[in-house]
């Protein structure tokens, strides 16, 4: 579906659009977005392993924000 065709609840529910919106306001380069990737790739690695057998809630949080990061099809 287009975006013109797209009521404004999806597009901002739009995961994909709404990330390479950000990115492009940020202007970065790709080696400064995959920093930040590889920034938020250990952040979700090292969460999942400290909380997997005390907190379910951040296990989920950060198992949703690493599934996010792999899918990631930036730099492009």
């Amino acid at each position: 579906m287009s975006r013109a065709k797209m009521h404004p609840d999806e597009i901002l529910t739009d995961v994909p659009l709404v990330r390479r919106r950000f990115r492009a306001e940020l202007d970065v380069d790709d080696a400064a977005w995959s920093r930040g990737r590889g920034w938020a790739l250990y952040q979700a690695v090292t969460g999942l392993a400290y909380y997997w057998d005390t907190n379910p809630g951040m296990v989920r949080q950060t198992a949703h924000a690493l599934a996010q990061i792999l899918a990631d099809d930036f730099p492009s």
